[in-house]
């Protein structure tokens, strides 16, 4: 049977496929059981000299006009799609409508695809990935970055002189500095696909169809050049030398005068990452596992251990002094120069053993962080292992405030502040490392008399003159109560803290009206002030109260033993106790209250009914709960590692 032309063409091009994806020079790794040799490093051009070429020979330009290029990198338009590995292109199933849950623990270690990082020489670590996300590094873990007031996918993020610079599809450029995130407004629709930050006044932006873009003393200009394949990688250094790598195997260079471009891979390889140490020495890193090395002179394929055929993709490369260098890819790949050899390092994970890993970077330690798809990351140790790193929230969260907006701030170990709205979660970042162990309106607080004013930008430190740990704050329409470890009550108006009152005794908790004043602690102390004075209401117990919340006339109280009583009236009423349980968190909203502690505890309580537990299945330790301001039957729970609960009480 004769074939039609239409399979015909098919057949052709099949043939095509298969013949260019032949082996060749190109494309060479090492014997698999061999180490490349020290300083023997494969020349890959067809006279055996480096492989950079001229810049008017362009290998592609003999290319069938009437035939699609295969590897033509620009037939692929899309930003994700010109991965090729499949993890790139899952996304979650939307067509199913699972039923709503009451209860939802959030995880936010769960990141998505982080496709950019970098590392602040004097600073924290920047990552940044799809759907908005921006994190950075802070002690032993990563929190959310200011949250931006954008939802773009991020493919690249640069900084210099503490301000930060990132990048995405349709132009998308933005700053992040002391005053909060501005729009560059770059002028362009092209995918931005990678940044970098010479300075903080000198940014190149490189993307699609060879697009280059530079930001310079707040202006923005496009140097002329003769690139047309998309760049995926840049590095701006301070004396004015700019490279970009892409598609077709290029790298376009500029030496502070003049733009060039040089074929330093295949023509089917995309280039997507380059670095260079302070000696000068370079690597770029791309596709069918093709690592390139500048020492000075020229490009040169290096010889690697590598054993998966094909190659596997590499996508990101980082150096701290130019004798190492560090490079990731698809599958688990990592590989390691040192000694003037190549070597592939297996991951130890043990969960991210396999990762898609899209980019690397190094801090001035000498400590090396990858990241990629599906929230993967992994940091070498101080023995050499790679192994799993979280990308999420692991400090303890004490204390929660609902915020106008409907969502809610927390405050939490080490100076963290966290908000969160509309399902996104942010931080604030506030001067401070102490523990801040409560929130209330504007004001936190924290260990040795931290006072912060959160409404403030940046957030104001408000002088305490004590060094005391504040442990409660309590605020009203018009003025606020801050209480102290070591006993004091103090006034807050007007920015000046004042004391009240000083007890010799212990304090955890505060609460008002605008009549009334409660304060509680050790060993049961309750204490109500008002205009008639001061007088302690009848707890009968001898254990810790660690929480207070006006409700139904009077104040309903909760502490160790699972004590829950509701105070009125010189009276106490014990409604609730369960010797092996504790509450940290109590809250009231239109007449009903929600109480939290120890392994998952929830208890909620109506005006006329009894105190019930709630049965979650869950079970972190919560210390502080809210009800949202504007989502009706909304509450929000935070607490110890991190912990973040959502609970619809309608459901």
């Amino acid at each position: 049977m004769l074939l039609s032309k239409k399979w015909l063409g098919l057949v052709g091009l099949i043939f095509l496929l298969a013949c260019t994806n032949d082996p060749s020079p190109l494309d060479a790794t090492a014997d698999p059981g061999q180490d490349a040799p020290a300083n023997d490093f494969l020349d890959v051009s067809g006279d055996g000299e480096d492989v950079s070429q001229d810049p008017q020979q362009d290998p592609i330009q003999d290319t069938l006009s009437d035939v699609p290029d295969p590897f033509d990198d620009n037939l692929q338009v899309d930003l994700i799609n010109d991965e090729t590995t499949t993890d790139d292109l899952s996304r979650p199933d939307e067509t199913s409508d699972p039923e709503p849950k009451a209860f939802t623990l959030l995880d936010f270690n769960k990141v998505g695809n982080v496709r950019g990082i970098w590392a602040d020489p004097e600073g924290p670590i920047w990552v940044v990935g799809d759907d908005g996300l921006i994190l950075r590094s802070k002690g032993h873990e990563f929190l959310p970055a200011p949250m931006p007031p954008f939802e773009t996918d991020l493919t690249g993020i640069s900084g210099a002189d503490g301000v930060i610079f990132v990048c995405g599809p349709k132009g998308a450029a933005w700053r992040l500095d002391g005053s909060g995130w501005h729009d560059l407004q770059a002028p362009t629709d092209a995918d931005l696909m990678a940044v970098g930050a010479a300075s903080s006044n000198s940014v190149y932006f490189v993307g699609r169809l060879g697009k280059i873009l530079h930001f310079h003393d707040g202006e923005w200009s496009e140097p002329t050049t003769i690139m047309d394949s998309d760049l995926h990688g840049v590095l701006a250094a301070p004396n004015g030398e700019v490279f970009a790598v892409g598609a077709l195997g290029r790298v376009v260079q500029f030496d502070g005068t003049d733009w060039k471009y040089s074929q330093i891979a295949a023509p089917g390889v995309i280039l997507r990452s380059i670095a260079r140490g302070p000696n000068g020495t370079m690597v770029a890193v791309g596709s069918k596992g093709n690592i390139l090395m500048n020492e000075g002179t020229s490009w040169r394929l290096q010889l690697t251990t590598e054993t998966h055929q094909p190659p596997r993709d590499l996508f990101g490369v980082a150096t701290v002094d130019g004798t190492e260098f560090v490079v990731v890819g698809s599958d688990g790949a990592v590989f390691q120069y040192e000694n003037k050899k190549w070597k592939v390092v297996p991951v130890v994970g043990p969960f991210n053993t396999n990762g898609n890993f899209r980019a690397i970077t190094a801090n001035s330690q000498g400590e090396f962080i990858a990241v990629g798809m599906d929230s993967v990351a992994i940091a070498r140790d101080d023995k050499g292992s790679w192994k799993d790193l979280p990308l999420g929230i692991v400090s303890d969260l004490f204390g929660v405030e609902a915020a106008s907006h409907g969502g809610f701030i927390a405050v939490g170990e080490s100076g963290t502040v966290l908000e969160y709205q509309n399902g996104r979660l942010g931080s604030i970042e506030v001067p401070t490392d102490e523990n801040l162990v409560a929130v209330s309106g504007k004001y936190a607080v924290g260990n040795k008399g931290t006072l912060l004013d959160l409404s403030q930008t940046p957030v104001a430190v408000i002088p305490t003159d004590t060094t005391a740990n504040l442990v409660d704050v309590w605020a009203l329409e018009s003025k606020a109560y801050v209480i102290s470890e070591d006993g004091a009550l103090y006034g807050l108006e007007n920015g000046q803290l004042s004391v009240i009152t000083q007890r010799p005794n212990i304090l955890s908790t505060v609460c008002a009206t605008e009549e009334t004043v409660w304060i509680g602690g050790l060993d049961g102390r309750l204490e109500e002030q008002d205009r008639y004075g001061q007088r302690l209401l009848p707890t009968d117990g001898a254990f810790q109260l660690h929480a207070c919340h006006p409700y139904d006339g009077g104040v309903l109280v909760v502490g160790d033993n699972g004590y829950v009583a509701h105070c009125k009236s010189g009276e106490c009423v014990r409604l609730f106790e369960d010797p092996l349980t504790f509450i940290y968190g109590v809250h009231s909203h239109q007449d009903f209250a929600v109480m939290v502690g120890w392994a998952g505890l929830i208890l909620t309580k109506t005006v006329d009914g009894p105190v019930t537990p709630l049965d979650t299945g869950v079970y972190p330790v919560f210390r502080d709960v809210v009800a949202s301001k504007t989502l009706d039957g909304i509450w929000y729970l935070v607490g110890l590692d991190g912990t973040i609960g959502v609970w619809d009480a309608d459901l």
